[in-house]
């Protein structure tokens, strides 16, 4: 790589080489100018409810209240909710470990996923995450997204489940 020694006001640039073209990013530069990016943009097309359409977060507070988030009294396979905590109950499926779900897919969450999904609001993924962090308690291991369909990659862009993970 060549000698090169230009600096940012930081003073952090690094210097990467591809196709042999080199490249200088800074990670404060970067995420200043992504924040001014945004700023603006925001203040263009400010971000609404999804499920609502009330400007201000991509889930605004009444639907957040709204949503519907898993029972603490379930089965321990399957989560199934019931009244009392049960080991298994008559809805698992044998082949399961064990399984939860972060909300019910109903209300505000529909249309929260829609536009996450087809919608292309990827930054709804923060939201999401959010809310699966904050009803499941932490897997043991490695978390793996299921991959998309070739189709559904094609039209979407990304794997909704990566981004997902990602944030968690």
């Amino acid at each position: 790589m060549p000698s090169i020694d230009r600096r940012c006001v930081y003073g952090n640039v690094k210097l990467t080489r591809r196709c042999s073209v080199v490249t200088q990013t800074c990670d404060e530069c970067s995420g200043t100018v992504r924040d001014v990016l945004n700023t603006l943009l925001e203040f263009i097309l400010p971000t609404t409810c999804a499920a609502c359409g009330v400007p201000g977060r991509d889930l605004c507070d009444q639907c957040d209240r709204d949503v519907i988030r898993p029972s603490p009294t379930c089965c321990a396979r399957c989560g199934h909710p019931w009244n009392v905590a049960v080991p298994t109950c008559p809805e698992c499926p044998r082949q399961l470990d064990r399984v939860r779900h972060g909300v019910t897919f109903a209300g505000p969450i529909r249309p929260l996923i829609h536009a996450f999904k087809d919608g292309r609001r990827r930054r709804i993924a923060l939201t999401l995450a959010e809310l699966i962090a904050a009803s499941v308690e932490p897997p043991q291991g490695v978390l793996v997204p299921v991959p998309s369909t070739a189709e559904r990659m094609r039209r979407r862009g990304f794997n909704p489940a990566e981004v997902i993970a990602h944030h968690l």
